[in-house]
């Protein structure tokens, strides 16, 4: 694993930082779903017809994944795996990530291993964030 996103190669950078961004923006769980919703009645309410189509179009996608069985925030674990069994992972195709969840939830894995593991990156990451001028 790597204990960091910032020495993992840039591809896995770019795919942790993409598939971050749309687990926080979309999501892809129940909460996500229902955090949709009630903007999405928010949005009615107020007659804000541009905000209620973005969020109408984030609610779609979060169902797309959840009735898919695509989790972003999961796919982002597999960025931060170096090698499995001795084996470079170096594919990084959404269906190859899909399928090493698939192999590694077999032989333990957890959500909350997961979850656990993405907090202390984040964590490590945070302090480390700079702005540019």
């Amino acid at each position: 694993m790597y204990d960091s996103i910032d020495v993992a190669p840039i591809e896995n950078y770019i795919n942790f930082n993409r598939l971050i961004m749309l687990d926080a923006g979309i999501g892809s769980d129940l909460n996500s779903i229902m955090n949709h919703w009630a903007q999405i009645q928010r949005f009615c309410d107020r007659g804000e017809k541009d905000n209620l189509n973005r969020q109408l179009a984030n609610y779609r996608q979060a169902l797309t994944f959840v009735v898919s069985n695509v989790s972003p925030k999961m796919l982002s674990f597999v960025t931060l795996i170096h090698k499995i069994d001795g084996k470079v992972v170096d594919d990084f195709s959404d269906e190859n990530m899909a399928e090493i969840l698939k192999q590694l939830s077999k032989k333990g894995l957890t959500v909350r291993i997961v979850e656990c593991f993405l907090e202390f990156v984040k964590k490590k990451l945070t302090p480390n964030l700079k702005p540019t001028n």
